[in-house]
C-alpha cells in the first residue's frame, strides 16, 4: 500500500469512528430527552451480565429464595432482603408485577423498597423497644402471603478486652469475650485499613465480606473467641493479594487498623411454599478496634 493509501485509510477509519461516536451520543441524548436514563440502562445491562437477572412474576413461588438479614441496633430493626432463584447465587430476582416484600412486627408493617432500582436488595427500618423483637419478612404475591420470621437475640457488648487493642504477630493469640446469651451463633464483619511493607496501602470493608478468622474455646463454662495471629496474618495477606492478582510477589502486610463488628445471630423459620434455600437471620452487633502490627 502506498503512503497516501495508508493516510487515506487512517483518515477513513478516524472519520468512521467520529461518525459512530456522534451517532451514539445522539442516541443517548435522544433517549435521555424521552425520559430514559441511558447510563443507568448500560450499567444495568453490565450488572445483569454478571448476575443473571430475572423477573419474579415469571417464576413459581417455590423457585424464589429470599435471603433476609435483620440487624437490631440503636432501637431500630434494619432490614435487607435479596431474592435469588433456588440455590443459584448468581441469579438476581427483581420483584415485578404485583409481587411485594414487607417487614412486620407486632406494632407496624412497612413495604421494603428497592435500594438501587436493580433488585440487588430491598431495605427498610422499623422501630423497636423490645429486648428480643420478633419480625416477619413477607413475600406477597397472587393473593398469598409467604411468611418468614425470626426472633432477634438480646443486645450484647464486648466484655474483654475493653477498649482498643494493640496486637503484634508475636503475641500468638487474642482472646475476646462477648456478653452474648448461651447457645447463640457468632461471626464477624470487619473494615480494614492496611499498609504493606513497601509503603503501599489497601482497604476492605463489610460489603466485601471481610471477616477475621477465629475459634471458639470454652473456659470454665464460658465461651471465648480466639484469634490466632498467624491465621490473622494469613487472612490479611490473602485479602491483599485478592485485590491485585496481577502481582504474584505482592509486598506482605505490615500493619492494619481493623474495625471489627462482632455479630451474634439466630436463624429463623421460613415459608414451606418458598424455595428451601430461603433464609432469614436476626442479629445484633458490637464493635471492637484492633491495631495489628506484623513487625511486633
Amino acid at each position: 500500500m502506498k503512503p497516501n493509501d495508508t493516510s487515506t485509510s487512517w483518515r477513513a477509519h478516524g472519520l468512521h469512528g467520529a461518525v459512530t461516536a456522534l451517532a451514539l451520543a445522539s442516541a443517548l441524548v435522544l433517549q435521555a430527552g424521552c425520559g430514559g436514563s441511558p447510563f443507568s440502562d448500560v450499567e444495568e445491562k453490565i450488572d445483569c451480565a454478571v448476575f443473571n437477572c430475572k423477573d419474579s412474576e415469571l417464576l413459581q413461588s417455590d423457585a424464589l429464595s429470599p435471603h433476609a438479614v435483620i440487624l437490631g441496633q440503636d432501637g431500630l430493626l434494619n432490614v435487607s432482603v435479596s431474592v435469588g432463584q433456588s440455590a443459584n447465587l448468581l441469579t438476581r430476582i427483581r420483584l415485578t408485577g404485583a409481587d411485594r416484600l414487607y417487614a412486620q412486627t407486632d406494632s407496624q408493617r412497612i413495604e421494603l423498597r428497592d435500594s438501587d432500582g436493580r433488585g440487588s436488595s430491598y431495605t427498610g427500618q422499623l422501630p423497636t423497644s423490645q429486648a428480643q423483637p420478633n419480625i416477619s419478612i413477607i413475600l406477597e404475591r397472587r393473593g398469598e402471603q409467604h411468611v418468614n420470621s425470626v426472633t432477634l437475640p438480646k443486645s450484647f457488648s464486648v466484655l474483654s478486652p475493653i477498649g482498643p487493642v494493640n496486637l503484634g504477630r508475636s503475641a500468638g493469640k487474642l482472646m475476646v469475650q462477648l456478653g452474648q446469651e448461651a447457645g447463640s451463633s457468632v461471626d464477624n464483619r470487619s473494615n480494614l485499613r492496611c499498609k504493606r511493607a513497601d509503603g503501599s496501602s489497601f482497604s476492605g470493608g463489610m460489603s466485601d465480606a471481610v471477616s477475621l478468622p477465629f475459634l471458639i474455646e470454652n473456659q470454665a463454662g464460658t465461651p471465648w473467641l480466639r484469634i490466632n495471629t498467624l491465621d490473622l496474618d494469613l487472612a490479611l495477606n490473602e485479602h491483599s493479594r485478592s485485590l491485585d492478582k496481577t502481582t504474584p510477589n505482592l509486598s506482605p502486610v505490615q500493619s492494619c487498623e481493623i474495625d471489627v463488628s462482632w455479630r451474634v445471630f439466630r436463624m429463623g423459620s421460613t415459608a414451606s411454599t418458598l424455595s428451601r434455600y430461603t433464609t432469614v437471620r436476626g442479629e445484633r452487633a458490637a464493635r471492637q478496634s484492633i491495631s495489628y502490627d506484623a513487625r511486633l
